[in-house]
C-alpha cells in the first residue's frame, strides 16, 4: 500500500509538464514564489507555460471583463509552472533569446494550446512530415502527403516586456494590419501528393483573426529532356553562402535549330551544375545539355523564411519547393544550324 501511494503522488509530476498552456488573462498573470506569497513576475497575455505540478489548493477569483463589465467566478487552483518566455532576438545566431520563469500561478487563467476550433482532429502536425528529393512533404513511410498540415508559432508577448502593455508598442506578428499583439499564430496548409495545393491560412486565435490565400500546384514532375544553350560570357559573384553565376548573352534552342523562347532555364544553381555548364571553353559555343527535372527545396539565409525574423511568424507555410533542371551531361555541338524567324 505504501508503494502504491508513492506512485500516485509521483504520476502528476511527470505528466503535467508535457502539455503547453497559454495565459488567457488579458491583464497578465502573476507568478509567485509559492501560493499566496511574494510575486516573482507577471506573465503577459498569450505567453506559453508548462504545468510542472498541482498543489491541490483550490481558489475562486471574481473576474470582471473590462469590455463588457460582466463579473464571473473563475475556479481553479495553484499550480507550479515553468515558462520559457521570449525576451529578444539574436540576429547573429538567427534565433530567439529566452528567459526561464518558474513559480506558482492560478490555473484558472491558463488554457491549453490545442485550439480545436481551428485545428481539426484530422490535421497533421507538419513537424511529423519529412522532405524528400521529389516532393515537399512525405509521411515517414515515404508516401507523399495529401491532406491538411498545421504548425503553431510562438512569438514575444510584447515588444517591450519591461514596460506595461501599451497599444503603441503592440506588434502585429500576423500582419493583420490592426496593431494587435499576436504572440500565438496557427499556420494551416493543404497538400496534394506532397505539394502545397489549396488553402493556406494564418490565424491569430487570441483575437479570432484569419487571413488566407489559395495555392494551386499545376506543374508536374518531368523526366527531363535535351536543350541547346549558348552564352557569350559569365560572371562569378561570391555570396554569403556560395558562389553565384550570372551568365551573359544566354540563348536556348531546340534540337532543330528553332529558338526556344518558352524554355524555363531554371538550372539548379549548385556547385555541380555550375561546373558542368559554365567553363571558359564553353563561351560562344553551342552546348547540348541533357538534363533531368526534380523538385528541390531551397534553404539558406535568403531563401528560407525561418531565418527571417519578420517572416518567421507572419508568413504562410512556405515550402519553397521548385522544379529545377539538373544537367546530366554537356557537350559542344559543332556546326549547329540556327533557323531564322
Amino acid at each position: 500500500m505504501k508503494t502504491l501511494r508513492l506512485l500516485l503522488l509521483f504520476v502528476p509530476l511527470v505528466s503535467f509538464g508535457q502539455t503547453e498552456y497559454y495565459v488567457s488573462a488579458k491583464g497578465g498573470l502573476n507568478v509567485r514564489e509559492a501560493p499566496n506569497s511574494k510575486k516573482v513576475t507577471t506573465l503577459l497575455y498569450g505567453e506559453i507555460v508548462r504545468i510542472e505540478s498541482k498543489t491541490g489548493e483550490k481558489l475562486i477569483i471574481n473576474d470582471t471583463d473590462e469590455e463588457t463589465g460582466i463579473t464571473k467566478a473563475i475556479e481553479g487552483e495553484w499550480v507550479e509552472i515553468i515558462a520559457e518566455r521570449i525576451v529578444d532576438y539574436d540576429y547573429n545566431m538567427m534565433k530567439d533569446v529566452f528567459e526561464t520563469v518558474k513559480g506558482y500561478v492560478f490555473d484558472g487563467f491558463l488554457k491549453e494550446t490545442s485550439f480545436p476550433e481551428y485545428i481539426k482532429e484530422e490535421y497533421i502536425p507538419i513537424s511529423t512530415l519529412k522532405y524528400s528529393e521529389n516532393s515537399c512533404r512525405r509521411y515517414k513511410s515515404g508516401v507523399p502527403f495529401t491532406g491538411t498540415a498545421y504548425t503553431i508559432k510562438y512569438g514575444p508577448a510584447s515588444a517591450f516586456l519591461s514596460r506595461p502593455i501599451n497599444p503603441s508598442y503592440a506588434v502585429d506578428y500576423g500582419r493583420f494590419s490592426g496593431g494587435f499583439i499576436s504572440p500565438i499564430l496557427i499556420k494551416i496548409a493543404e497538400y496534394k501528393n506532397g505539394f502545397l495545393n489549396g488553402k493556406q491560412k494564418v490565424i491569430d486565435p487570441l483575437n479570432d483573426l484569419i487571413r488566407e490565400k489559395i495555392v494551386l500546384f499545376k506543374t508536374k514532375n518531368g523526366d527531363g529532356g535535351v536543350i541547346i544553350m549558348k552564352y557569350s560570357d559569365f560572371e562569378i559573384q561570391m555570396g554569403d553562402l556560395q558562389e553565384y553565376i550570372h551568365p551573359i548573352g544566354v540563348e536556348f534552342f531546340e534540337l532543330n535549330g528553332q529558338l526556344a523562347s518558352n524554355f524555363i532555364s531554371n538550372f539548379y544553381d549548385n556547385e555541380e551544375s555550375i561546373s558542368k555548364l559554365f567553363q571558359e571553353d564553353f563561351k560562344n559555343k553551342y552546348l547540348q545539355i541533357t538534363y533531368n527535372e526534380e523538385y528541390v527545396r531551397e534553404v539558406g539565409e535568403y531563401s528560407h523564411f525561418e531565418n527571417d525574423y519578420n517572416r518567421k511568424y507572419s508568413n504562410y507555410i512556405d515550402e519553397e519547393c521548385y522544379m529545377f533542371k539538373k544537367p546530366i551531361s554537356v557537350e559542344i555541338i559543332e556546326n549547329f544550324y540556327v533557323k531564322s524567324n
